[in-house]
């Protein structure tokens, strides 16, 4: 099968396990949101946001090398694996050593046996972690997506189970672990036959080290930026606050994960592919960008209109101050889908090294954003979080047209046209339904996500949106090939 094959096959399975794992995910969360309170998510919410930092120190981007190195051999895949399993035992010690060190500064005492379980995931994740880079490197998203499909269900059922009778925030930490725990163990039962043998080589290990560590560092310093609003509002807050804030970032994971859907993950394979095409991957990186921009425009016009009617139809009144939070979080992440793109663009051509210190510039605005704006609060965070993923955007293009010559000028303009009609429609909807009196939620969401829906394609289609017609144009290729 040729690798254009190969990449849409995996796009498909990718996007349709995107969707069903949001779909189980969202379908869990709106029973759990009912079961249980805001505060036993924010508490969550801090813990994860803990082991979502540790996490990437057990791989140290090595995982990537694996996919993104032409020439792999099973000594490679062996070495990362030992070297993984060490670095999660030795991880898994240090938190469940240091638990009562965090509960105390937090000032939260329930989190030390929490924490303590919840360390177990390092020793469970490390097994998998090997498989799923070989996974992904030879683009057999189908069994990735059963794998992290079969976890979410049975962690979901577990959860919602224990939720109910009353074990609060127990059942939060049983859904963790035995999503990973199931996921794992389906991705060992299918390789037993071509299982990784434990043989280690410490030159196998120097030969991924020069690209990976230097996408660790990245890797860290987005995981560190992307959790550490979560932890400082856990320290400065009480925990429904972190629950809210928690609450309004699932929903706006929504953008990310749907304008993003099937493409990412297959598009850092195929971008390394083409690192020695570079005007091959700038086309597809061109095209990429522009239906991306469409899907990620018409998802922050439908979620920002309408997430006060979503947030009460879906979670009910008693998370209705989410609401406060995702008008300032949805806004900011227009631009984030693209800088994802970018990167990816970036590291799949090989080069690391740009990565890292484009991750340092643009995490350091994000984190002057974190010193600054909580000094005035919350709402001067929420601010400043869109401003400081505005100008990101700028820099990461900035870069791209220094590495690949790409129209900067052109880029911009066609997507400032379907920012600009977007912008309009949101301002025209924003007036027109704070006249209208529809009383029954669900029917008020369902008619102005309709009529927003109509505007925002037809508008693109007069103006000729590049996106738009980006996205016929590949259904076209899919309807004849069929």
């Amino acid at each position: 099968m040729s690798l254009k094959k190969q990449a849409i096959k995996a796009a498909i399975w990718e996007f349709f396990g995107k969707i069903s794992g949001n779909i189980l995910s969202f379908g869990f969360s709106v029973v759990l949101a009912r079961l249980l309170e805001p505060g036993e998510f924010g508490t969550i919410a801090i813990i994860s946001g803990i082991i979502n930092i540790a996490s990437h120190f057990w791989d140290v981007g090595l995982g990537s090398s694996l996919i993104q190195r032409k020439e792999i051999n099973d000594l490679h895949y062996s070495s990362v694996q030992i070297f993984n399993l060490v670095i999660g035992f030795i991880m898994f010690l240090l938190f469940f050593l240091l638990a009562p060190v965090i509960a105390e500064f937090y000032e939260k005492p329930e989190l030390v046996d929490v924490l303590k379980v919840m360390s177990f995931l390092f020793i469970t994740n490390s097994f998998g972690h090997v498989y799923r880079a070989r996974i992904r490197r030879d683009l057999s998203f189908s069994l990735l997506t059963k794998s992290a499909l079969f976890g979410v269900l049975v962690g979901g059922i577990i959860c919602v189970i224990m939720a109910y009778y009353g074990f609060g925030i127990w059942s939060l930490v049983a859904q963790f672990l035995a999503s990973s725990i199931v996921s794992n163990l389906f991705l060992h039962y299918f390789f037993r036959g071509q299982a990784v043998k434990l043989t280690f080589s410490l030159s196998s290990i120097k030969e991924l080290w020069d690209y990976g560590f230097k996408m660790f560092l990245t890797g860290i310093i987005d995981v560190i930026m992307d959790n550490l609003d979560s932890l400082i509002i856990g320290k400065m807050f009480v925990s429904r606050t972190v629950g809210f804030f928690y609450r309004a970032k699932s929903l706006n994971a929504f953008v990310i994960d749907y304008s993003t859907a099937g493409i990412m993950n297959v598009y850092f394979r195929i971008a390394s592919h083409y690192q020695d095409n570079i005007k091959a991957l700038v086309e597809i990186y061109e095209r990429l960008n522009s239906i991306m921009f469409f899907v990620t425009n018409y998802l922050v016009g439908i979620l920002f209109l309408f997430n006060k009617e979503i947030i009460i139809l879906i979670f009910t009144e008693k998370w209705i101050e989410a609401h406060y939070y995702f008008d300032f979080i949805i806004m900011s992440s227009i631009f984030l889908p693209i800088g994802y793109l970018t990167l990816s663009t970036i590291s799949g051509s090989g080069n690391s090294n740009v990565v890292l210190k484009l991750k340092i510039i643009t995490k350091s605005i994000l984190f002057l954003n974190l010193i600054v704006g909580f000094s005035f609060g919350i709402k001067g965070f929420l601010i400043g979080l869109i401003i400081s993923n505005t100008l990101n955007f700028f820099i990461e293009l900035s870069f791209l047209r220094t590495l690949f010559k790409i129209d900067l000028v052109k880029n911009i303009r066609s997507l400032l046209k379907i920012l600009i009609i977007n912008l309009i429609l949101i301002i025209i909807f924003k007036f027109a339904f704070s006249k209208i009196v529809i009383d029954i939620l669900f029917l008020k969401f369902l008619f102005g996500s309709m009529c927003y829906s109509i505007l925002y394609i037809g508008l693109s289609f007069i103006f000729k949106d590049i996106g738009l017609s980006n996205i016929l144009v590949e259904l076209k290729k899919i309807r004849n090939n069929n």
